[in-house]
């Protein structure tokens, strides 16, 4: 695959369990991005997507990292 996927999760998100759950039985490549220690950077990242809530998935590029598209 040319991509993977960047995941920003809560460690306690039921949601965010459930799209792991999925990536791992479709063989998906993922980065898992927990964003619960950090409210700075998970304030960056709600910003830069325009999205309020976990889980966030973001498409990227394995050649470059670039993103590719937000899934949400």
């Amino acid at each position: 695959m040319p991509y993977y996927y960047a995941v920003y999760a809560k460690a306690t998100c039921e949601y965010c369990a459930d799209v792991i759950n999925k990536m791992n039985q479709h063989g998906l490549d993922y980065v898992l991005i927990l964003v619960d220690r950090s409210e700075d950077f998970y304030s960056f990242v709600k910003s830069k997507y325009e999205h309020q809530t976990v889980p966030m998935v973001v498409k990227c590029s394995k050649a470059t990292g670039d993103d590719i598209e937000f899934i949400g």
